[in-house]
């Protein structure tokens, strides 16, 4: 925890900024938009002009968090501000197609893999979740944590955390929780409305993915494509979550998604029990995370030249350990 003591110096920059843009990363998940609604909502409160912003839509089943009407979708760049946050992005890349420009950046992130970028930097890599560190900042601003704002952090934490399953759940994780609830926010909604997000018609798409699921020494995968999500009737940002449906597979040392996100296009989300670093396989290819939930983007390739070099690579690291 001492690392984000330390960064909390960027305090002052927080506090003195009138009008700020709050920008999570693509392809958003509970973490990321509960974190940058509840900055929204604690912010606002104090009398700050506050813009929440998002690479891409905000999915369906992430619209019962407070104030996800509010956010502006794929800006080509934020509007005049002080200030620019942003939440649980491990490098600008993670934040395109906005442009920042030139307009300093306070850069808040639990993720091992952070680049460092912005003038500022709040950084807790021990940190279950980016809503975990961010109650510790609102709690250091002095921001009232309302029934909302509770909200918003607690879905974080159980999104990031899969409901307190994953390693870097600690005891302070559960603490957070436990003061979230206790200022109002409904264990039992947030827990139901984050993990029973799918629709009917999403089980279709499903079914299609988990047929062409391939297993190899010990690495389990599979692919979705736009194509996959219109034929029953959905947008490919509804499809979440075979990632980490197939890591709970037995035997299994890593699970991975491709995801044909645009032609030549391909985003990779990889989960792992602790034989492998996926850090280190992400890093390759540009991306990062955390060691047993990693991810990144592959341009100018087919999802079958995607899953050639990303499970050629796990397969290598795999067998350095054996």
């Amino acid at each position: 925890m001492a690392d984000a003591l330390v960064t909390l110096g960027a305090l002052p920059t927080l506090r003195a900024a009138g009008r700020i843009a709050l920008i999570c990363h693509a392809s958003p998940d509970a973490d990321c938009v509960g974190g940058m609604m509840a900055l929204t909502h604690a912010l606002r409160a104090t009398g700050k002009e506050v813009y929440p912003l998002s690479p891409d839509p905000i999915p369906d089943y992430l619209l019962h968090v407070p104030g996800t009407d509010s956010v502006t979708c794929r800006p080509e760049t934020p509007p005049p501000c002080d200030l620019i946050v942003t939440v649980e992005a491990a490098s600008l890349e993670r934040i395109e197609p906005i442009r920042v420009g030139t307009t300093p950046i306070l850069n808040i992130d639990h993720h091992a893999s952070n680049t460092g970028y912005g003038a500022e930097r709040i950084f807790d890599p021990h940190a279950g979740a980016v809503c975990e560190v961010l109650y510790r900042v609102l709690r250091e601003l002095g921001a009232a944590i309302d029934e909302s704002v509770a909200y918003c952090l607690l879905t974080g934490v159980i999104g990031d955390t899969r409901s307190f399953r994953t390693s870097s759940t600690t005891p302070d994780t559960l603490r957070t929780a436990g003061e979230l609830i206790a200022a109002g926010a409904p264990l039992n909604k947030v827990s139901d409305a984050v993990h029973k997000h799918r629709i009917p018609a999403e089980l279709g798409v499903w079914a299609d993915v988990l047929g062409r699921a391939k297993y190899e020494e010990d690495v389990l995968w599979t692919s979705v494509t736009e194509e996959d999500a219109q034929r029953h009737g959905i947008a490919l940002e509804q499809v979440d979550g075979i990632a980490e449906f197939l890591s709970d597979t037995r035997y299994v040392a890593a699970s991975v998604v491709f995801k044909g996100v645009a032609p030549g296009r391909v985003r990779v989300s990889m989960r792992s029990d602790d034989r492998i670093d996926l850090m280190q396989v992400a890093g390759r290819f540009g991306g990062g995370g955390h060691p047993r939930a990693s991810g990144c983007t592959l341009n100018g390739v087919t999802i079958a030249e995607a899953e050639a070099a990303v499970i050629g690579e796990i397969k290598r690291v795999l067998a350095q350990r054996r």
